[in-house]
């Protein structure tokens, strides 16, 4: 009987986790370099996002397909939250997967996240992803969030 407690109980403690960290909305688009500059961008050189946070395949390219998220954070805040992103292009029907994004933190309330293939990552020029999954984890490996357009899966 006390095993059955223990991993009933283990089970609502990660499903809680989970349900903590949700997608309000989320948007798909190609994006260029040239949408990421602002003016503070002129003056400093450095990227300025105005409180969103954004991850990139590859950190020293903007161009490419991008998830734009709203994630709501429930409980506390997140530090060392790691991304991961499957597609299958157009190209190929193999999916391909992308996991070296930066860890990112994710505070508790509402917040804006980018997620992006950039640059030799996303060679397709401006079309879509045919599917997509996307994934986020803590810093334990715990899944905290999982999204995915139709064709991802069976429905």
């Amino acid at each position: 009987m006390r095993p059955l407690f223990l991993a009933i109980l283990f089970i609502f403690a990660h499903a809680s986790t989970f349900a903590e960290v949700s997608i309000v909305r989320i948007w798909t688009e190609y994006r260029d370099a040239a949408s990421f500059e602002r003016m503070g961008e002129f003056f400093t050189g450095k990227e300025k996002l105005g409180g969103d946070l954004v991850v990139r395949s590859r950190s020293d390219d903007r161009d490419g397909y991008y998830l734009l998220l709203r994630v709501k954070n429930r409980g506390d805040a997140l530090a060392g939250v790691r991304t991961e992103l499957n597609a299958i292009f157009p190209s190929s029907p193999k999916a391909r997967s992308f996991t070296h994004f930066p860890a990112i933190s994710l505070p508790r309330g509402s917040q804006v996240v980018h997620v992006g293939i950039t640059g030799d990552d996303w060679p397709e020029g401006l079309s879509h992803p045919v599917a997509w999954e996307l994934r986020m984890f803590d810093s334990e490996g715990r899944l905290i969030l999982r999204d995915a357009s139709y064709l991802w899966g069976p429905p």
